[in-house]
């Protein structure tokens, strides 16, 4: 699949305010890391400190025009 058709379907699947769960790869810089959502690859602010293939929740806070996710942590989670 390619990658908009993932990005597409990922969006479609969603809606604002969803709790999901996030992977992260790699970092790029300090608190920004290359983080793998249902095999799409999203660049995130993470303000933890987290080791890479850490798994980690996001909020969706947009789906259009782009993706912004918000993570999260379970402190941060009202049930």
């Amino acid at each position: 699949m390619s990658p908009n058709r993932k990005i597409l379907t990922f969006k479609s699947r969603h809606q604002v305010g969803e709790i999901i769960e996030g992977k992260i790869l790699e970092y790029k810089e300090p608190n920004l890391a290359l983080v793998e959502i249902e095999d799409i690859e999203i660049l995130a602010r993470i303000y933890i400190n987290c080791p890479k293939n850490k798994k980690l929740k996001f909020k969706i806070m947009s789906l259009k025009p782009q993706i912004i996710l918000k993570e999260i942590n379970h402190l941060e989670i009202i049930i």
